[in-house]
């Protein structure tokens, strides 16, 4: 099977339930789904012939979405956005390549507030992570 590589980007990322889903590409300069392992090891058991029976481990995983966003001023923006909506559990749709429509990962995030300024005379960039309470799906691209 031959190697596949892509590079980011035009892609999408979506915030949001339609009708009132919103659309953020536009702002941001990175982009990514993280996801993480959480494991809860069981404890082992000590047996009376001196044996021990081994713990059964507990995995879970989650992720979070993090990127970098051009921070912006303006009501429809993906900083006011945030603020209005910290707290909330949205719906999100990552598209990596719109070119490649397929390779997509969805799922929910917790909204949090992002920086607001920064260096004078500089365009400000905040970064952001957003919690995900469950792994979000990856739908690969199908080859021909």
């Amino acid at each position: 099977m031959p190697t596949d590589s892509y590079k980011l980007g035009p892609g999408t990322l979506t915030l949001g339930t339609a009708p009132s889903d919103q659309e953020f590409s536009m702002q941001l300069t990175n982009c990514r789904v993280e996801p993480s392992e959480n494991v809860d090891e069981g404890e082992d058991l000590n047996l009376l012939d001196g044996s021990t029976l081994a713990g059964d481990d507990n995995v879970t995983y989650d992720a979070v979405l993090a990127g970098t966003a051009v921070q912006d001023l303006i009501s429809t923006g993906f900083t006011a956005y945030c603020w209005a909506n910290a707290g909330e559990l949205v719906d999100f749709l990552f598209v990596p390549v719109t070119a490649r429509p397929e390779g997509t990962v969805e799922g929910q995030c917790r909204i949090t507030p992002i920086t607001v300024g920064g260096d004078v005379k500089t365009r400000n960039t905040a970064d952001f992570s957003f919690a995900c309470p469950e792994l979000p799906t990856f739908t690969p691209e199908t080859l021909p």
